[in-house]
């Protein structure tokens, strides 16, 4: 029956054959190179995540990157398991008190420039965005591991580095949070 479809020009059913046909065939060389059992189709997620000590930029990064990289861990610190990384963010919020300080100062400088009266809502606003982001990443065990490895290694180093670190921590923390924390007015 197959042999007169694929044979005859006009029959109905000839064009939905042959495309069968060669999605089968696609996916026989699929799965060919697969272990049996295994989908072509099944996502493949890292066994755990790769914590990498972020290298250190040129020049330090924006108030902004600071600011959402503290509101990323603080959020991690909320809401992850490990204990270590709850004790590690409240260090680093110690050790790096000054940064920190300055860092808001200057935000709240920033909108108030902006926004003149309305700049505290409009900072309240930018900032429940950026916390809602954290809170709803894709990978929870990623977001906390990487979390938690920044946070531990923030208090021992110097702020100076923090700030020098911060863009590519914060990449690392959450793709896509760069860009959100330096588009959120």
């Amino acid at each position: 029956m197959l042999n007169q479809i694929f044979k005859s020009s006009t029959h109905p059913l000839r064009n939905g054959a042959v495309i069968l046909a060669a999605g089968l065939a696609i996916a026989a060389c699929t799965n060919s190179s697969m272990r049996s059992g295994q989908s072509a189709l099944r996502p493949v997620f890292p066994a755990e995540a790769v914590v990498a000590a972020p290298s250190e930029s040129a020049t330090p990064a924006s108030p902004q990157i600071i600011w959402a990289l503290r509101s990323g861990l603080n959020v991690a610190a909320l809401m992850c398991p490990e204990v270590s990384l709850k004790d590690d963010y409240n260090q680093m919020l110690k050790a790096h008190r000054s940064l920190l300080a300055q860092t808001h100062d200057l935000e709240q400088a920033r909108y108030r420039q902006l926004y003149g009266r309305e700049a505290e809502a409009r900072q309240s606003a930018a900032m429940t965005r950026l916390y809602q982001s954290f809170a709803n990443v894709i990978d929870r065990k990623i977001f906390c591991s990487q979390a938690s490895g920044f946070a531990n290694r923030a208090v021992s180093i110097s702020s100076e580095t923090l700030a020098r670190q911060a863009q590519q921590a914060l990449a690392a923390l959450q793709p896509g949070a760069v860009e959100l924390a330096t588009n959120l007015d």
